[in-house]
C-alpha cells in the first residue's frame, strides 16, 4: 500500500491511511490484552483503534461542543494508538496532544502510536506517554479535554480528573465518556452487573461461572455519584450530563480508508458484533432515561467546565 497521503477529493473529505503493519501489531496487540476474556472483547478493541469511519464521525460530535481555532490546544486522556487524535486534527487546525503510558501490558501501544503517526503525516499531533495523573504539561494552558471509555482504567480517576482541571484554562472544557458501576451490565465480560453487592461479590460470581478475573485487576468501579462528588471536591464550575453534539447534517464527514485489498478483509472480520439482549434492552431510550432517575444507567457521558 502506498501509505503517502492522498490530498482530500473534496471538502469534509478525509483519507486515512492503513498499512499491514499497522493492523498486524493492533491484532497481536488486542489478542494478548483480550485473550482470557472472550472473542468478543477482542473483536471490540480491533474495532475501537481502527475503525476510523466511526471515529471520525464520533470526533466530530465531540468537537462541536467546542470553539475550535488554530490557536487551540487539544488534549487526549487515553489516546491508545492515536486514532482519536488524528481524527481530531483532521477535523481541526488545532495542536493535539495524545496522553498514553505505553506501560505495563500497553506496552506494545508505542509501536502502534508511531506506525500510524507515519502512515498519516498530514495528521500530525504530540504522543505524550505519560499516566493521567501526572501529566507533564503547563497548568492552565489546555482549552479543551476528551477522554473516552479510559476513565474506569486508570490507577486513581480522582487524580485525573485533578490533572484535567489543573492543565484546562479558566472556562475551559472537558468530555468524558466512562462505565457507571452502579448500572446493570459489564461491558468488558458483557453480563448482569449487580450494583447492590460489591465489586469483588460480582467478581467471585463472574470467577465461578468460569470468567477470567484478570480485567478486575484493571478497573476502577466509577459511579456516576462519585462522578459528582469528584467534581464538587475538584473545583469544577459545572457538569453536564449527555450533552448534545451539534451536528448539520448538510455538513456531514466523509472518512475514507487507504488500504490494501488484505487489510480490507481484516477490518470487515473485526467489525463490531451485535450488542448482547441485555446491552440493547438497558441503553434502550426509554429504559435508559427511567434508570437516570436514579443514577443507574449504564453509560455516563458528561462535559466539564472549570
Amino acid at each position: 500500500m502506498n501509505t503517502e497521503y492522498l490530498s482530500n477529493e473534496k471538502e469534509n473529505e478525509y483519507i486515512i491511511n492503513i498499512s499491514s503493519e499497522l493492523v498486524k501489531n493492533v491484532v497481536e496487540f488486542s489478542k494478548e490484552c483480550t485473550s482470557e476474556i472472550s472473542d468478543d472483547l477482542f473483536s471490540s478493541y480491533v474495532n475501537i483503534y481502527l475503525n476510523f469511519k466511526s471515529c471520525m464521525d464520533r470526533m466530530n460530535g465531540i468537537l462541536s461542543f467546542f470553539d475550535i481555532n488554530s490557536y487551540s490546544n487539544i488534549v487526549e486522556i487515553g489516546s491508545g494508538i492515536g486514532s482519536s487524535c488524528i481524527c481530531t486534527k483532521a477535523l481541526s487546525d488545532a495542536n493535539v496532544f495524545g496522553v498514553e503510558p505505553c506501560q505495563n501490558s500497553y506496552s506494545k501501544l508505542k509501536e502502534c502510536i508511531e506506525i500510524l503517526s507515519q502512515d498519516n503525516p498530514s495528521f500530525p499531533y504530540n504522543s505524550v506517554q505519560c499516566a493521567g495523573e501526572d501529566i507533564p504539561l503547563v497548568s492552565d494552558s489546555i482549552d479543551f479535554v476528551y477522554s473516552l471509555e479510559v476513565l474506569e482504567h486508570v490507577r486513581d480517576p480522582y487524580k485525573v480528573l485533578q490533572e484535567i482541571h489543573r492543565i484546562l484554562k479558566k472556562g475551559g472544557k472537558a468530555y468524558i465518556a466512562t462505565c457507571n458501576y452502579d448500572s446493570f451490565y459489564e461491558g468488558h465480560y458483557k453480563k448482569f452487573w449487580n450494583p447492590f453487592i460489591s465489586p469483588q461479590k460480582n467478581k467471585d460470581r463472574y470467577v465461578s461461572q468460569g470468567d477470567s478475573p484478570i480485567f478486575f485487576n484493571d478497573l476502577n468501579f466509577i459511579t456516576k455519584k462519585r462522578i459528582m462528588d469528584y467534581v464538587s471536591r475538584i473545583g469544577y464550575t459545572s457538569i453536564q450530563f449527555d450533552p448534545k453534539p451539534i451536528i448539520d447534517k448538510n455538513n456531514a464527514v466523509l472518512t475514507k480508508i487507504n488500504c490494501s485489498e488484505d487489510v480490507k478483509k481484516i477490518l470487515t472480520t473485526y467489525k463490531n458484533k451485535r450488542p448482547t439482549t441485555l446491552a440493547r434492552l438497558i441503553q434502550a431510550p426509554k429504559i435508559s432515561n427511567f434508570l437516570k432517575r436514579f443514577n443507574r444507567e449504564y453509560k455516563l457521558y458528561f462535559l466539564l467546565t472549570k
